[in-house]
Parts: structure tokens; sequence; C-alpha cells
């Protein structure tokens, strides 16, 4: 389980969101999962997330949401996006961009578009102001780059996420379940973007959550599944 989107759906949903979760592969019917649930849900925001080698699925995925309703909101987060911002923001396909760290971001861009029910830069450009958020105008390709947050320091005040969205995707989902202890790498491996994502934002890049709070976690996992 993606711990980063999987923490911005449950901080959605405790915010009184509605929140739906596809786990897209190169196989996955369009269609028939993503089609059919626009039509009938008709929803104003998508948010995506990819690294590198994920990125040029995801986008077209983003522009098949376009083709089915183009009102949709549409925002990419993850590492990808972040290390490259602002050649993503400008080919055009994504409405924003999230770099670093994205539940607060993301909570603010959803009861933004929830307040004003449309998306125009231009007759308010100052509710854009969202740390750690690209815009880009649609109308008028002019980009809006926003000022990177702090990292998140205190670990122990994110919700438990909420596992239950990610049960119809994972074969076994009380086999091995996998618990997020930190965030940050102290290492500098040659094959890694860790150093890179540690220069996005100021203050302490590798950071614990408590034993109480870890520990917390795995009986809520042993609540969940017995």
């Amino acid at each position: 389980i993606p711990f980063g989107i999987a923490t911005i759906a449950t901080i959605l949903e405790e915010a009184g969101h509605d929140v739906e979760l596809f786990v897209i592969t190169p196989d996955t019917p369009l269609d028939e999962y993503i089609g059919t649930y626009i039509k009938n849900e008709r929803p104003p925001l998508f948010c995506f997330t990819a690294v590198s080698t994920q990125y040029d699925r995801i986008k077209r995925v983003a522009e098949y949401v376009k083709t089915i309703d183009e009102s949709i909101f549409l925002t990419l987060g993850g590492h990808h996006s972040s290390l490259n911002s602002e050649d993503v923001i400008n080919e055009g396909v994504f409405d924003a961009i999230c770099v670093g760290e994205g539940e607060n971001p993301v909570l603010s861009l959803t009861e933004l578009l929830s307040d004003t029910g449309s998306f125009s830069m231009s007759e308010t450009p100052e509710k854009y102001e969202i740390n750690n958020l690209l815009f880009r105008d649609r109308l008028t390709g002019k980009v809006i780059k926003n000022p990177t947050g702090l990292f998140r320091q205190d670990l122990d005040s994110l919700p438990y996420m909420n596992r239950k969205l990610w049960d119809k995707w994972i074969h076994n989902p009380s086999d091995y379940p996998a618990i997020l202890l930190g965030r940050g790498c102290p290492f500098k491996c040659t094959y890694c973007s860790n150093h890179a994502m540690k220069a996005l934002a100021k203050g302490q890049y590798v950071r614990f959550r408590s034993p109480d709070s870890i520990i917390g976690e795995i009986k809520y996992i042993k609540d969940l599944y017995p």
C-alpha cells in the first residue's frame, strides 16, 4: 500500500469528503472502472500519484478522464511530480502538482473546490496560495508556483490509514500488513532520489513515530483483520 496517497485518502474521509480508490495497471479496462465511476458519481477531483516509471501511464489515465468529463480537476503528487514539477505542470495535463508531502495541501485544495464549485485562478488568485502546490490555469496557461512548507514533524498527528479502501485491490489484505514507522531516510544510495526529496523542504527530514502510536496502529490492524 502506498502510504502517501493512503494517508491523504484517510484525511479526506475524516474531513467528511467521499473518497474512492483505484489501482491502475497497464491491463485495467478504463471504461469499465474509471469511465463508469465518473458517469455514476460525477467526482469533481481526481488525485494521482506516480514515480517516474509510472508517469506515462498515469498521464494517459488523466487524459482519459478529461475525455469523459473535462470539468474534473486533476492533481498529481509523488516522486516524479515533486522532482519535475515545472516540466509536468507545463505539459498541460494536470491542473495542479503537489511537491513533497501532500496531506495538508490536498485537503486545502479539496475544501477550496468544495467551496467554490469551480476553478478560476483569474477571479480569485489569492485562494490558490496553498503551500506545496503548483497550479495551471486552463484558459491562460498561467502557472502559480507556491512555496514548499516545512516537513511535517509530528507524525503521531496523522490518522491510522483506512486500509479497508484497499481490500478489493489486494489479494490477501490480512497477510503481512506493512506499517510506516517514520518518514525520510538518512542514507544517500546512488540509485535513489532520497537526497533530492530531502532538499524539497526545510525542517527535520528523518522523523519517527512514537512507540505508543506504532503499537496503537498494530492493535488497530488486529481489530480490522482478526
